[in-house]
């Protein structure tokens, strides 16, 4: 977990040093209910999922603390004091 190059945002990167993706990696991607769910959370913090190249498999999730889509509470902006 580390800030960006401009302090703006907030990266989250899990990665491993294995043999990284296999080559049908972008094919079972849609079929992967666990990479559905982290890229919806990643849309839902108004933010973005990039799935990296290796070595080993990298996965970066992007977002501005505080922001949030408002479709992840039902179109309604949450107040801030929740």
């Amino acid at each position: 977990l580390e800030n960006d190059d401009k302090g703006e945002s907030v990266v989250l990167r899990i990665s491993d040093d294995g043999i990284g993706l296999s080559q049908d990696f972008a094919e079972r991607r849609v079929k992967s209910l666990g990479l559905q769910l982290v890229a919806d959370l990643a849309r839902q913090l108004g933010g973005s999922l990039v799935i990296g190249p290796g070595p080993g498999a990298v996965f970066e999730v992007t977002f501005r603390p505080g922001r949030q889509d408002s479709r992840a509470t039902g179109g309604v902006a949450r107040p801030d004091n929740h």
